[in-house]
């Protein structure tokens, strides 16, 4: 699982990962610790696009993008099916 959530003052960006163990054959899951930095993106009111970068060495990177959404539909209104 993997996205903002708030449950009354409490803020948090989720990182949850289920793998199963090599050595015992169960499933566990890992939680990402909380960011030390600031979570004011949850009061802005604008549109944000998070992606999560999972790497084959297991690490892995979360970025924070805020859109335009005006900006990003005029973009896509010109676009027909096919073109890539």
């Amino acid at each position: 699982m993997f996205g903002p959530d708030t449950c009354g003052v409490d803020k948090k960006l989720h990182f949850i990962m289920r793998h199963r163990n090599p050595k015992t054959g169960e499933y566990e899951e890992k939680h990402a610790k909380k960011p030390s930095g600031s979570l004011d993106f949850f009061g802005d009111r604008k549109t944000h696009l998070f992606r999560l970068i999972v790497n084959p060495d297991n690490s892995w990177e979360v970025s924070l993008v805020i859109l335009g959404v005006r900006d990003e539909l005029e973009e896509l209104r010109g676009l027909s099916p096919g073109q890539g």
